[in-house]
């Protein structure tokens, strides 16, 4: 299947370290999009960028902080993208997150914090 060029168009992805994400932020490189790479960790979401930029021969390809578990980081993002004036035609939430039964994560100040429960609703 053919896909249509986008360039001009800016694309976010959640997720794109690896996995679906990386494969979908690399395939909407290569078509010519400016894809954020969103991501919580600093050194992989860099180092993921500069991959996928290098592989596509595409150097609209940027990383972008991006805590999903912190409200502040989500403010935060879309503040820079409003900054950079950077709309967003295309938004890829990727990201996941699992709980089991006993444990819930919460992000402050960019570090995870793990709560665990022998009790769960």
């Amino acid at each position: 299947m053919r896909f249509p060029r986008q360039a001009g168009r800016v694309a976010v992805i959640t997720g794109a370290t690896s996995g679906i994400g990386y494969q979908t932020a690399k395939i909407l490189a290569r078509l010519g999009a400016h894809v954020i790479v969103a991501a919580n960790n600093h050194e992989e979401g860099t180092s993921v960028a500069a991959t996928i930029a290098k592989e596509t021969l595409n150097d609209e390809v940027d990383f972008m902080f991006l805590d999903l578990s912190s409200f502040a980081s989500v403010r935060r993002f879309a503040a820079d993208l409003v900054a950079r004036e950077l709309p967003v035609h295309v938004m890829v939430s990727n990201a996941g997150v699992m709980l089991n039964s006993t444990a819930l994560y919460f992000g402050v100040l960019g570090k995870q914090l793990k709560h665990s429960s022998k009790y769960s609703n």
